[in-house]
């Protein structure tokens, strides 16, 4: 099983380089946008009217939608490449059993069949309870960020910053980069937390098909017994003495 083992470990290490591709991908993502608004806040007149602020909200519906597209992009994109490297892994136990060439190739086309439609049901939402979409999971997110971005702007147009000042406030609050948070956000604004969601959805949905395309695998596998929940050696210290769903699955 050393060979086996050794792609189990492999695919652990790739899992971890994708997961920090995904989050330095999904910062610059988030830095043009940042970069995009300012210089559209630097095109304003110091003396601002009401139409220009119209144009702002228009300028802003307008970053949304491609912020939804660039999310949807990379997100589908990093599900396929865990999908894929949980596949391989897969494939390595199929190697291992040196199968007759009929058996052998039906098996590579099970696992391979499985692992894309997993991906679908993970995109189509038919993996989660609320049955939402990663379409309808991205769109509340950019929406959200939608209305957050017009808050900073009005509270900001509302105290009189001129327009280096406010374009300097959304850079700290959009870009994810930026640890300052300023002085000019709205009650409950956290110039820390606008990518958050978005971080959060593309980390579980590796992950979340990682384990999916494994688990329907082994369902279907004839040369599989099981699958043995074993906890991470820091899950503890993360729960912090708390138990979850996890710890009621450990050794079963």
């Amino acid at each position: 099983m050393s060979k086996y083992s050794d792609a189990v470990k492999n695919a652990r290490k790739e899992y971890i380089k994708l997961s920090l591709k995904q989050k330095q991908e999904l910062e610059q993502i988030y830095a043009k946008l940042a970069a995009d608004l300012s210089e559209e806040i630097l095109k304003w007149p110091e003396s601002r009217t009401r139409t220009h602020l119209q144009q702002m909200h228009q300028i802003v519906n307008q970053y949304s939608k491609e912020l939804y597209f660039d999310l949807k992009e990379h997100t589908t994109k990093y599900i396929n490449e865990a999908a894929e490297i949980q596949t391989n892994v897969q494939l390595s136990f199929v190697d291992m059993l040196k199968l007759e060439p009929t058996i052998d190739t039906a098996l590579r086309r099970s696992i391979t069949t499985i692992s894309s439609k997993t991906v679908k049901q993970l995109i189509a939402g038919e993996y989660y309870k609320d049955d939402k979409t990663l379409s309808k999971r991205l769109w509340k997110i950019t929406k959200n960020n939608r209305r957050n971005i017009d808050t900073v702007i009005k509270v900001n147009v509302a105290r009189g910053c001129n327009a280096r000042t406010l374009a300097g406030e959304l850079e700290k609050y959009i870009n994810p980069k930026n640890r300052i948070i300023g002085k000019s956000f709205a009650a409950g604004i956290d110039s820390h937390k606008i990518s958050y969601q978005a971080q959060r959805l593309a980390r579980t949905s590796i992950t979340h098909v990682m384990s999916e395309v494994q688990i329907q695998n082994a369902i279907v596998n004839p040369f599989n017994k099981g699958l043995r929940w074993n906890l991470s050696p820091n899950h503890s210290a993360r729960m912090h003495g708390k138990t979850d769903e996890c710890d009621d699955r450990e050794g079963k």
